[in-house]
């Protein structure tokens, strides 16, 4: 029952339901990849890229099915986090592979300024 003493969206979901929820949100927990080994690091970015991609394509492709340029502006502008996060992945592939470099820039400058 809820706070008025009637059933409604306050009232708690039998307990079946609860458990089952709760079980639910526990099997969503990120996986602990720290001690994964390199090429499961590797591969699960790489599943990361690929999604990145149809993430931007999906997005490029409502932004051209558009006739709002406000609407449109919005996909365009989703579709750029979605290759920000792309170029993020991709970094971290290259790192985890030596290769490219890490966040697209170096750490010191030969130069020695900062």
């Amino acid at each position: 029952m809820g706070v008025s003493g009637k059933a409604g969206p306050s009232a708690a979901p039998p307990l079946d339901i609860s458990l089952g929820l709760r079980k639910w949100m526990l099997s969503l927990r990120k996986p602990d990849l720290a001690s994964a080994p390199s090429s499961i690091k590797i591969a699960a970015r790489r599943l990361g890229l690929e999604l990145e991609l149809k993430a931007i394509d999906f997005f490029k492709s409502c932004a051209s099915k558009t006739g709002d340029p406000e609407v449109k502006e919005i996909f365009l502008k989703i579709s750029e986090e979605e290759r920000f996060h792309y170029d993020l992945l991709q970094a971290q592939v290259d790192s985890l592979t030596n290769t490219g470099f890490w966040l697209d820039s170096s750490e010191f400058h030969m130069d020695g300024k900062f």
